[in-house]
């Protein structure tokens, strides 16, 4: 009896097990659950408002603006050629291109370039064997006269070329950007456009070779700009009235396309409704 009594005053005095989760703890949780869930939707919400640039790019978004940066420069400097604003910059630039082009016509590149390492090597090589044996009847050593050279290669340096190989990334990934927007018919005008450049160039491609095509582009860049200076206001007037006939011709077109297609869609419709295809579907949803 007196056992069983001690074991009674003892179990009194036995502190409760601690939870794995107290109320203050639990509460902890939840507000840091609602609190990354609030993060969440946030960023969700932030995620709606970026741009479609910004979606592809991800947080290389900056991208955008060192393609732009880089077309800009670009375009200034073909501008600054077709515009003939320096005459010897632009007149040296053209007859470049053009003689590349003739000569291209009459000599492949590969065996301008089999022809020219034939002669800078063989020219070394008696040049490099003369020098031994000029040096030889002096009883000077026979050394390479390109032995610094030889120690000492060229090398490119991978620092040099990190800029130019990120503005080249950039243009191929903001060129992938365009062109998803084009293929996938993003604004359906511009698509259109491109079927349309498209088709006009396949057509000329399949009469005309490359090189002549690409002459006569050279040659248009270089007369048309400044023509186009000289008479701008009269170009603008035509190209604009050019431009507007298109566009009411091509939404004419579309009206009457929709209103032929109006009955046979409205025949599809009734064929279906009365064979029982749209049935299933409103007992599902009265259901």
């Amino acid at each position: 009896m007196a056992n069983t009594q001690e074991e009674t005053d003892s179990n009194q005095f036995i502190k409760p097990q601690e939870t794995d989760f107290e109320p203050s703890t639990i509460h902890n949780e939840n507000l840091h659950q609602n609190g990354s869930a609030t993060t969440q939707e946030n960023s969700s919400h932030h995620n709606t408002n970026i741009s479609y640039e910004e979606e592809i790019y991800g947080e290389d978004s900056h991208v955008i603006e060192r393609v732009r940066t880089t077309v800009n420069s670009v375009n200034s400097k073909v501008q600054h050629l077709v515009e003939w604003e320096n005459t010897l910059h632009s007149g040296t630039a053209l007859a470049s291109i053009l003689a590349f082009l003739i000569f291209t016509a009459y000599n492949s590149l590969f065996n301008t370039f089999c022809f020219l390492a034939l002669a800078v090597i063989g020219i070394d090589w008696i040049y490099v064997f003369a020098t031994k044996q000029f040096k030889t009847l002096f009883n000077q050593p026979a050394a390479n006269p390109h032995d610094d050279f030889i120690r000492n290669p060229p090398r490119i340096s991978r620092k040099s070329l990190d800029p130019y190989i990120d503005i080249w990334v950039d243009l191929l990934n903001f060129g992938l950007a365009e062109g998803t927007k084009i293929i996938f018919v993003e604004d359906p005008y511009r698509s259109l456009k491109y079927v349309g450049i498209f088709y006009v160039v396949w057509t000329v491609a399949s009469w005309f070779s490359f090189r002549s095509i690409f002459g006569t582009i050279v040659i248009l860049g270089f007369a048309v700009p400044k023509l186009y200076k000289q008479n701008q206001e009269v170009v603008d007037r035509h190209v604009t009235h050019a431009h507007g006939l298109v566009r009411s011709h091509l939404d004419r077109g579309l009206e009457i396309a929709s209103a032929r297609l109006k009955p046979y869609i409205e025949k599809g419709k009734s064929f279906a409704a009365s064979s029982g295809v749209f049935q299933g579907d409103n007992t599902k949803k009265a259901e």
